[in-house]
């Protein structure tokens, strides 16, 4: 679903714009639907019986390109989106072309349908594992990118996420030279908990930002569509 604008630039020679976590988290912007403060990013306070008191954990995902599609096709989730045009992807190769284009600069695609769960759900999971007896660096955390609050699931989304590729020399001062063995242990094992944060912090996650792409080849696996009456 976009604009007929967005479309008539896609039909035209292939353009089409890549968002990103950061970018759709703007509500102010987007309004809620396309927008969505949580994105990318999100804080869960579970009541653990296990430990006997409140813990807060953060859930976060490098903040990533992404391109959101839907299953469902309706008049009420196009003007959600304040949209009247869009396309019915007939192939899988039109995410092929689009991992062609976006392999310059990222590690690997995703495409992943986005699961809709309440805070409590996603909460009780995570309680579930404590009395289990899985301590806290070892849970199972799902994987913020592919979560939306249950007020979203009309849109059934499909994503195709794209994880920006983080240059060696990025990272070199914590894995190489004369760094202190320690603080590269904690840099490490901070980016492992927190990637969004840590990102951020050392300029990579400012540098996602959305972009324009050509895939000209992906618009032989498209099938036009226009619902405005």
């Amino acid at each position: 679903m976009m604009s007929a604008r967005n479309l008539s630039a896609f039909l035209a020679d292939g353009t089409l714009r890549i968002g990103t976590f950061w970018d759709f988290a703007n509500e102010e912007a987007y309004g809620r639907g396309r927008g969505d403060s949580n994105e990318g990013s999100r804080m869960i306070v579970v009541m653990s019986e296990a430990l006997g008191m409140p813990l807060g954990i953060t859930i976060s995902s490098v903040n990533s390109w992404m391109f959101c599609t839907t299953k469902l096709f309706s008049k009420e989730l196009l003007a959600a989106f304040q949209c009247d045009r869009g396309f019915e992807i007939t192939s899988w190769l039109f995410f092929y072309e689009l991992a062609l284009a976006m392999s310059k600069f990222s590690r690997a695609t995703f495409i992943e349908p986005v699961s809709y769960k309440t805070e409590i759900q996603l909460a009780a999971n995570i309680e579930e594992q404590l009395l289990k007896g899985v301590v806290t660096k070892d849970l199972d955390l799902p994987m913020c990118s592919l979560v939306k609050d249950e007020d979203f699931a009309e849109q059934q989304e499909v994503r195709a996420i794209w994880e920006p590729t983080i240059e060696r020399s990025q990272l070199n001062r914590f894995l190489e030279g004369d760094e202190d063995p320690t603080e590269a242990n904690r840099i490490v094992g901070e980016f492992t908990r927190d990637r969004l944060g840590f990102l951020s912090r050392e300029g990579v996650g400012r540098d996602v930002r959305p972009i324009m792409i050509k895939v000209p080849e992906a618009r032989r696996h498209v099938r036009v569509l226009d619902y405005k009456k």
